[in-house]
């Protein structure tokens, strides 16, 4: 079934991440995995981390090989939008 208009849980989930955001409350802690780890992925994303917290995970094979900063911020906007996703 396709929604036309967000369900009001989703409206109330989104009003509370936006103010959260906004409040400078959110964030998304970044660790740093061996190549192996990751699988050969440039980063992923865990809703629960090891501390029960969201994290960015970055390979730091690919990072020390000379990623460019463009490359970089693709995949930390791609991993932290799956952060917004989850929490939402």
């Amino acid at each position: 079934m396709v929604q036309s208009e967000p369900s009001a849980q989703w409206q109330q989930a989104f009003n509370a991440l936006e103010q959260s955001v906004l409040n400078g409350q959110y964030s998304v802690r970044v660790q740093y995995l061996d190549n192996e780890s990751l699988e050969g992925a440039l980063g992923a994303f865990a809703a629960k981390g090891p501390d029960g917290q969201p994290v960015i995970y970055l390979n730091k094979a690919w990072l020390e090989s000379g990623a460019s900063t463009e490359e970089q911020t693709r995949v930390l906007l791609e991993e932290f939008g799956h952060s917004l996703d989850a929490r939402l």
